[in-house]
């Protein structure tokens, strides 16, 4: 079958379709980007845990947590079937208290919870923790928490023996009986953030979600269409590089050697003072370049010195050097002497808008206009013993 018959086929799939319009369904968890940060899981988390958190939900979603956590044999100082007779009411959820996830604090107990949703346990994190609580809660009961996707245990086995290993597939199952038993009380607003935050956890996090299903049933069937599509999928670094040119010229710089990933560029004083290298090098031969690197999400403003004549090198190296900021360098090729952050992410899917890009490329770069200028200052010093070498 060849290629166009392929994506004919796919595209016709009414499995397509069904995929679109499960995405397209909007996700207050998606929309501000909150999927991927573990801190505000754990933020969403201390809400629905909170007795007062303005859910609507009382102390429902608390006490059936409590429950769970009761129930396992590492705590022996509280039953499970008592849970429904403690008072919650005026219960405090701490957040980061020393770091710690979460802290719930009762009149009588405190239960700390580390959640590991997106990242892994490290360093000696859970011993300081109990170290902490039995610290500053000498009175009062403790029940440590290990919470990740899948309940699994600490590393440590003096943490196996204190901390009660707890899921997110129990935390997700408790909120969907929730929302099927108490739908009507609800409000409108909480269902809506109950019923993202269980879409966020299991297609983003679990990857669960009936989406994925389809996503790799439609690869399946049409496995063809799809490598041939990831094969040409566009190019961010080639479809952004013209821009980089366009903003180099349009603040008065001359454009060098480009590759993918990376605009290189001088003033037009140091374009007729840098001289030639017969080193490998640059494409054109440049000795020193400034280069905007944005092969990876952000990009970097760096001032490089190519590989050459080692003395020749040296000079410029120390008229770099002169412009706050400068690295410390003991390469004999390449030497990065500066490299600037700029605030700018060229994956935002704003910046699908070349246009947009582009002004705001040229607000950042326009930021940086000093340390250009200082740079250039230092370079043009050593303009004599440049002048008329090759490197």
């Amino acid at each position: 079958m060849d290629e166009k018959t392929s994506l004919s086929n796919l595209i016709r799939d009414p499995k397509l379709e069904e995929l679109e319009l499960n995405l397209s369904k909007p996700n207050l968890f998606d929309i501000l980007k909150l999927s991927d940060l573990e801190i505000r899981h754990s933020n969403f988390l201390a809400w629905l845990l909170n007795p007062s958190g303005g859910h609507n939900l009382g102390d429902r979603f608390l006490k059936w947590f409590l429950k769970d956590i009761f129930n396992d044999e590492k705590i022996s100082w509280q039953d499970e079937f008592d849970v429904d007779n403690l008072d919650v009411g005026n219960m405090t959820v701490l957040r980061e208290f020393h770091n710690i996830d979460l802290l719930l604090e009762a009149d009588k107990f405190v239960v700390i919870i580390e959640n590991k949703i997106l990242s892994g346990e490290h360093g000696n994190q859970l011993a300081t923790y109990r170290d902490t609580v039995k610290r500053h809660f000498k009175n009062k009961k403790h029940a440590f928490v290990f919470l990740t996707l899948f309940a699994d245990e600490p590393k440590n086995e003096d943490d196996k023996i204190v901390y009660v290993n707890y899921g997110y597939e129990s935390i997700l199952s408790k909120l969907e009986v929730i929302l099927n038993t108490f739908h009507e009380s609800i409000s409108s607003k909480t269902k809506m953030y109950i019923e993202d935050y269980i879409v966020t956890i299991r297609r983003h996090v679990m990857k669960e979600d009936e989406s994925i299903s389809i996503a790799q049933q439609i690869y399946k069937n049409h496995e063809e269409a799809m490598k041939f599509i990831i094969e040409h999928k566009p190019d961010r670094m080639l479809d952004l590089k013209p821009v980089f040119v366009e903003v180099i010229k349009e603040l008065g710089f001359i454009p060098e050697t480009q590759n993918k990933g990376y605009a290189r560029f001088l003033t037009r004083d140091l374009h007729d003072i840098i001289p030639k290298t017969e080193t490998r090098g640059w494409k054109n031969n440049e000795a020193f370049l400034f280069e905007l690197n944005f092969r990876k999400k952000d990009i970097k403003l760096m001032c490089i010195v190519a590989p050459g004549d080692q003395h020749m090198r040296h000079i410029l190296i120390e008229a770099l050097s002169k412009v706050g900021g400068a690295k410390k360098t003991n390469t004999l090729e390449w030497s990065t002497i500066h490299s600037r952050k700029m605030n700018i992410n060229i994956n935002k899917k704003i910046y699908e808008d070349y246009d947009l890009f582009k002004r705001d490329l040229v607000k950042e770069l326009r930021k940086h206009q000093e340390f250009i200028d200082s740079v250039e200052k230092e370079i043009k010093k050593v303009k004599s013993q440049l002048s008329g070498e090759r490197i």
